[in-house]
């Protein structure tokens, strides 16, 4: 029986930035006292544009934490 040959496989474009052990990383993770007030703004601008046909995806655009990403 033939064992499989290891495939070592690299790509950069998927390391991680800032690298672990990155001064960055360190530093606390603080949300804007406006992350309400941008969250709503989003969803109104999302809303403005038609571009959330139904509520479940109004829903799930709410329920992402991209919106709390923006915020820091």
């Amino acid at each position: 029986m033939m064992s499989a040959p290891e495939i070592r496989f690299t790509a950069p474009e998927l390391d991680t930035l800032p690298p672990p052990g990155h001064p960055i990383l360190t530093l606390p993770e603080r949300i804007s006292p406006h992350a309400a007030t941008l969250e709503t703004m989003i969803l109104e601008w999302a809303d403005s544009y038609r571009l959330l046909e139904t509520d479940r995806q109004r829903e799930r655009l709410a329920d992402i934490r991209r919106l709390r990403a923006v915020a820091r």
